[in-house]
């Protein structure tokens, strides 16, 4: 691999990471972590499964005075 070919694939690592940020803010905001954790997604490789591992495995806080909705 080349080093243009490189420069390449990180621009478009960090570009993807960049934009996964802000949408992961929210989701971790609304899960009732801390929003900050988003800024795992930016570490290459390990980031994202942790911050992925964070969202599934960790126990949400959910408001409990919403209505309930029966299906």
């Amino acid at each position: 691999m080349d080093t243009e070919t490189l420069i390449i694939w990180i621009c478009g690592y960090i570009a993807f990471s960049g934009l996964m940020v802000a949408p992961l803010w929210v989701i971790f905001r609304r899960a009732g972590h801390a929003a900050a954790l988003s800024l795992l997604f930016l570490l290459p490789v390990a980031g994202p499964l942790i911050a992925l591992y964070l969202l599934a495995f960790r126990p949400w806080s959910t408001p409990h005075n919403l209505p309930r909705q029966d299906a």
